[in-house]
């Protein structure tokens, strides 16, 4: 459970609510922790984005690519 804290303190804050323990055990049913390295992606060019990611340590950047190829 510890490896949610982060994002049961998060949930938490936003929301101004305190998370049961029945939230707490629904959302690591729904949820899981994954580690990136430096320099790894989420999402490549041509995947279908099936995940929504939450960073508790580090950060990420995000690139586009118009048209053109820019």
């Amino acid at each position: 459970m510890s490896g949610f804290a982060a994002l049961f303190d998060y949930i938490e804050e936003v929301s101004g609510k305190f998370l049961s323990e029945d939230d707490k055990k629904l959302l690591m049913m729904h949820f899981k922790p994954k580690r990136l390295r430096k320099r790894q992606y989420f999402l490549q060019e041509g995947d279908v984005c099936k995940y929504t990611g939450f960073i508790v340590k580090g950060s990420a950047r995000t690139f586009t690519v118009d048209e053109k190829g820019h």
